[in-house]
């Protein structure tokens, strides 16, 4: 079946459309020709919940578009559990570069580099940024002695390791640092 608002395929079976969350009502006319209305004592029908709606979706776009103005930490794979140990290979996206960023919001030059990492995730698709916090909740410095820097050995940070597209580690460290500032020049960022 098509949803006749968001025009997405749906279930034949459905009473709602999973896309756009529109309650809606079939009606057989042929075979597998459905004809839908909204119920109007749905839920959904009335106009307060329209509101709601649209101001939730009006503020998660602009979380995805303007980001977090908290800055870097929440940005991180591992805001859960910061500075635990981390299994990257779960979080790898095929098909991409991976860049992985470790960092701690008490490194100035890891404050410095963020932004270029963000605009380099945003500018090409074939890569992706992830980040990850080295320091423990509590440690109010570059925490070295997490379990995180040292299962990957991190002497110094910012630290990168380049997985290339099907998910095999290509460069760390200095060798990983020089591939990401040959990219910064590349796309002229800066």
């Amino acid at each position: 079946m098509i949803c006749p608002h968001c025009r997405k395929d749906i279930p034949d079976n459905s009473v709602g459309c999973p896309k756009c969350g529109k309650i809606l009502r079939a009606t057989e006319t042929k075979g597998r020709d459905f004809q839908f209305k909204i119920k109007k004592d749905s839920p959904l029908g009335s106009k307060k919940a329209i509101y709601a709606l649209l101001a939730v979706g009006v503020i998660v776009i602009l979380w995805l578009f303007l980001g977090n103005p908290k800055g870097k930490q929440d940005e991180a794979i591992n805001t859960a559990t910061p500075g635990n140990r981390v299994d990257i290979e779960s979080y790898l996206l095929k098909g991409k570069m991976n860049i992985v960023d470790f960092y701690s919001d008490y490194c100035a030059p890891c404050r410095k580099i963020s932004p270029m990492l963000q605009k380099l995730d945003k500018k090409r698709e074939d890569i992706v940024v992830i980040t990850l916090d080295i320091n423990r909740p509590g440690i109010e410095k570059i925490d070295w002695g997490s379990p995180l820097a040292r299962q990957f050995n991190i002497k110094s940070i910012p630290f990168f390791m380049i997985y290339n597209r099907q998910g095999k580690l290509m460069n760390q460290g200095n060798g990983a640092f020089a591939v990401v500032t040959q990219l910064f020049a590349d796309e002229n960022i800066k």
